[in-house]
C-alpha cells in the first residue's frame, strides 16, 4: 500500500486562501484482490468523528463524498479543500494513521486466508 499525499493552495475570489489536500491510495495486486473480495472500500480511513476545527464546511464535504472510506482514495483519490494549515496537518496526519491501520488489517486477513486448510494444536 503506499499513500499519495500532494498539497497546494489557491486564492478565492475573495483574497482569501483555500488548502488543498489530494489524497491517493494505491493497493498492490494482492491487496487490491483482498478489498474486493472482503468489502473493503468502507474501512474507515479517518474516523467519522474526525475533529475539523469547527470547519462545518468541510464535515460536510466529508459526509458527502465519504472522504472516511477506504474506496474514495483508490482510483483517482480525493481532493478536499481547508480553511487553514492546521486543517490540512491535522487530516493529512488522520489519513496516515488510517492507512497504517488498514495494511495491517489486510496482514492479518492475509495471514488468515493463508493458514485456511492447517490445523494447529496447543499444548496447556
Amino acid at each position: 500500500m503506499k499513500l499519495d499525499l500532494k498539497k497546494a493552495e489557491r486564492k478565492t475570489m475573495f483574497g482569501g486562501t483555500r488548502y488543498i489536500l489530494d489524497a491517493r491510495i494505491l493497493l498492490t495486486d494482492e491487496e487490491a484482490a483482498l478489498a474486493k473480495k472482503h468489502s473493503l472500500s468502507r474501512f474507515a480511513i479517518v474516523d467519522t468523528g474526525f475533529d475539523f476545527i469547527g470547519s462545518d464546511e468541510l464535515k460536510i464535504k466529508l459526509h458527502d463524498k465519504h472522504a472516511w472510506a477506504l474506496g474514495s482514495y483508490t482510483g483517482n483519490g480525493l481532493q478536499l479543500e481547508f480553511l487553514t494549515l492546521g486543517q490540512i496537518g491535522n487530516f493529512e496526519n488522520a489519513v496516515v494513521s488510517g492507512c497504517k491501520r488498514a495494511k495491517e488489517y489486510m496482514d492479518k486477513l492475509k495471514r488468515a486466508a493463508d493458514s485456511l486448510g492447517s490445523s494447529r494444536t496447543e499444548e496447556f
